[in-house]
């Protein structure tokens, strides 16, 4: 695997079984700025490009027009799949016409709440979970909790049937420096 950024570490696609590893290739899509819709196990030479990036005066959403959304919509055909579950992020999803996808396809967004990093591990996790759990219904998607270090919860109150809030909640919290370096008494 050539990525390795927080969302890939999150994926962990290392630590997948054979089974866990066909069902990733046959079902995960990776929006790239470089080479457009990848599989988890397509072999790259790594690169750092984001999708904001100009090349000869364009934007990378120019370069690729609807190459990305076509690819998706030929796939999604291809595997007669009821839903997309998107996970990537918003820079990435801007590549994509969602409009032009096919229309009996259901489009659901995931969006996770907390900082940058953890964020980008919790999109990581949830591609990870709908491999290893082979999700086959959207509804399925709102138990997803993310991971040891993680912890996730769907929100009803802040979803919708097109987009999926989870909130971040039961992680370690952080105990106060006083809690944990007590000020040392001092002697009267």
């Amino acid at each position: 695997l050539a990525f390795d950024g927080p969302a890939f570490r999150g994926f962990a696609a290392k630590t997948f079984s054979k089974a866990d590893e066909k069902q990733a290739q046959a079902s995960v899509r990776i929006l790239c700025a470089l080479y457009g819709v990848l599989k988890p196990y397509d072999l790259i030479r790594p690169y750092r490009l984001e999708m904001t990036s100009k090349l000869r005066g364009k934007t990378m959403y120019d370069v690729w027009g609807d190459t990305i959304t076509d690819a998706l919509a030929k796939e999604l055909k291809l595997s007669k799949a009821k839903f997309l579950v998107n996970c990537a992020s918003q820079e990435f999803w801007k590549a994509v016409r969602p409009k032009k996808l096919p229309s009996s396809v259901q489009v659901v967004s995931c969006e996770f709440s907390g900082p940058s990093s953890l964020v980008k591990q919790a999109r990581g996790a949830m591609c990870k979970y709908i491999v290893q759990k082979r999700i086959k219904n959207p509804a399925d998607l709102k138990k997803f909790t993310g991971d040891a270090k993680n912890r996730f919860a769907f929100n009803a109150a802040k979803s919708s049937n097109s987009k999926l809030v989870f909130t971040r909640g039961g992680a370690t919290k952080r105990k106060s420096i006083e809690a944990l370096w007590p000020k040392k008494r001092r002697r009267t």
